[in-house]
């Protein structure tokens, strides 16, 4: 099974192809890139800036706030969700690494490897997307796919700052 996180608009929304089938799209209310929804799996995702600098988002599903995403000084994002039972949150970092080959990491906090997303642009048609890798995984389709939202998200203001 391929996943991949493309560019389908020139605005930036991004789409996620699971074998050449759109799943769903991230799409932007503007032009800064400050306020995102999509909608998957029957869930209404929102995130949203709390403030114009753009470095704290928080996190709606279902217009229900469930976690916050926080761009750090050390070039991660955390990215913390509420469980469902509503009794702790639960903390991941998307991590950039490497220097020729750049590609993105999410781990939880123990540093257990869930998704890595590698770059890749086709200059001839300005598009990027990002092959998912997530062999490592052991959650269901449903949590992957938000996760997806939040990583997608999370990288394309990162190269847009």
């Amino acid at each position: 099974m391929s996943l991949r996180l493309e560019t389908v608009s020139a605005r930036g929304d991004l789409g996620l192809f699971r074998d050449d089938v759109e799943q769903f799209q991230l799409k932007y209310r503007n032009k800064t890139f400050s306020d995102a929804y999509a909608s998957c799996h029957d869930q209404y995702i929102e995130i949203k800036s709390k403030n114009f600098r753009k470095r704290e988002f928080d996190v709606f599903k279902n217009e229900e706030k469930c976690g916050y995403l926080t761009f750090s000084w050390f070039s991660c994002v955390i990215i913390s969700l509420v469980r469902v039972d509503g009794s702790e949150n639960d903390t991941f970092l998307l991590r950039k690494r490497g220097f020729l080959n750049p590609y993105y990491e999410l781990v939880d906090v123990k540093g257990h490897r869930i998704l890595t997303l590698k770059d890749n642009y086709h200059w001839n048609d300005f598009k990027y997307y990002f092959s998912v890798d997530n062999e490592t995984h052991e959650f269901p389709d449903t949590v992957l796919d938000e996760f997806l939202i939040y990583c997608g998200f999370a990288v394309n203001l990162r190269s847009k700052l």
